[in-house]
């Protein structure tokens, strides 16, 4: 009887250790996907000019390869940011061209300039970065609409394009490359 005992005894030990193991393995990547995730995302701000303010997130999804990649972010404008566009328009981008977290050549939008955006960025199926982002169908609608039609503002950048929507309240950053 006492071998039996000490098995059972050995055996949840063994279980208990298991499951704490797992428990932590587990923890463990869900602190890396989220510290992930907060890191892209201030990493898409950074991308964005000084004056531009984003409230919350809508979706910040793309593909990557070795080197080249092509996705979309898409956030809400701040009320104070959509405010100005409703109010001044381009006159408020001005100066809206350069990231705020990086200073390189690549991070340098050109002038900004009101919508419809150039035919090379749209195609019959929409824009690619929205696919490649995997962006909800409608989404993608309200956002290829608003690219086709005057009321919204675009700048231009190496492999990407900015464009900002006062009236949807949105700001949509896509990248192809």
């Amino acid at each position: 009887m006492a071998v039996p005992t000490v098995l059972r005894r050995v055996a949840g030990i063994f279980g208990n250790t298991l499951l704490f193991s797992l428990h932590l393995f587990f923890g463990l990547l869900l602190c890396l996907y989220l510290s992930y995730k907060v890191a892209e995302r201030q990493f898409t701000i950074d991308a964005l000019p000084v004056g531009i303010e984003p409230s919350s997130v809508v979706l910040l999804s793309g593909e990557s390869g070795g080197r080249e990649g092509c996705g979309a972010a898409v956030f809400r404008l701040s009320g104070y940011t959509r405010k100005r566009l409703l109010q001044e328009g381009a006159a408020f981008l001005e100066s809206a061209r350069q990231a705020r977290g990086y200073g390189s050549s690549y991070y340098s939008y050109e002038p900004w300039q009101e919508t419809p955006v150039p035919d090379g960025f749209t195609s019959e199926g929409g824009w690619p970065p929205l696919w490649c982002a995997g962006i909800d169908a409608r989404l993608a609608i309200r956002i290829h609409t608003a690219m086709q039609a005057p009321g919204a503002f675009y700048s231009i950048k190496p492999e990407g394009l900015l464009l900002l929507i006062p009236d949807e309240g949105l700001i949509v950053s896509g990248y192809d490359g």
